[in-house]
């Protein structure tokens, strides 16, 4: 919703993981970036405590959902 072509879509996930390890490398916050909670929730190895990376992607999430209808406002979906 937030990019109407899927390649444009495609192109920012892979944009943001590459911007994501980025900042996690530069400030030491990769553990709490949106990759390395789910790597937390799935049991893979993450460091977060399950409660607070749930609490933190659930954010995220309701971040990314309050931008699509920002963006979906401003356009005409018809």
């Amino acid at each position: 919703m937030l990019l109407p072509q899927p390649a444009v879509a495609v192109g920012a996930v892979i944009g943001w993981q590459f911007v994501e390890m980025l900042l996690g490398f530069a400030f030491g916050i990769g553990d709490y970036l949106p990759i390395g909670l789910i790597t937390t929730v799935a049991h893979l190895g993450g460091v977060v405590a399950l409660p607070v990376a749930f609490g933190l992607l659930f954010l995220y999430a309701a971040g990314a959902v309050g931008l699509a209808l920002l963006v979906a406002g401003r356009r005409d979906l018809t």
